[in-house]
């Protein structure tokens, strides 16, 4: 049975960007949806912009249509490369939540890579919150996949304390006396 509260408040987001594919999931045990990130805008004068596709149907016309037609990718390099293609994704991906009246924005947690620039960064967290996120935390792509193989604090008094470095991305997690309970250690 759905509470006033499950009926307009939208499950906690994970979103992890990359340059290729976007990865989004919604609620804590979600199916994630995996979608190219690629945007098709139409720049025909008195269409400028106009959405043409996003995510697979993008990718594949990319380079097969009419000039006018441009097939973005909104991230390259570790960074925002087109802010307008990159709010067309996020926002097709944030619509895609199950909520009934949308009345807050879902809490979101987005996982980027260690290069991602401070402006970046910034640029993306007011492109989120365009898209519909509401309040956004951010880690890095070493702290997610360490925490994805089990490396992760089950009481408030543990720490993950995490390295991100050229080589390896280290992991440690701690007790609150700072000892160490576990560790892991993910190749460069």
């Amino acid at each position: 049975m759905n509470t006033l509260a499950s009926l307009i408040t939208p499950p906690p987001v994970s979103v992890t960007i990359g340059a290729e594919h976007v990865s989004f999931v919604a609620g804590s045990i979600g199916d994630p949806r995996i979608e190219p990130a690629y945007v098709s805008l139409d720049r025909q004068p008195g269409r400028d912009g106009q959405v043409v596709a996003i995510g697979d149907r993008a990718k594949q016309i990319r380079g097969r249509t009419a000039s006018r037609i441009v097939s973005l990718r909104p991230f390259e390099h570790s960074r925002v490369s087109h802010p307008e293609a990159a709010l067309v994704l996020l926002r097709h991906l944030f619509s895609s939540i199950d909520c009934t009246f949308k009345l807050l924005k879902p809490e979101t947690t987005v996982v980027l890579p260690e290069e991602f620039e401070p402006e970046d960064r910034t640029l993306l967290a007011s492109i989120l919150e365009t898209a519909g996120a509401g309040k956004i935390s951010s880690i890095p792509s070493g702290a997610a996949h360490l925490v994805g193989l089990g490396l992760a604090p089950e009481t408030r008094s543990e720490w993950l304390v995490v390295d991100c470095g050229a080589s390896a991305t280290r992991g440690l997690l701690l007790d609150g006396r700072g000892a160490t309970v576990q560790r892991k250690i993910l190749p460069g």
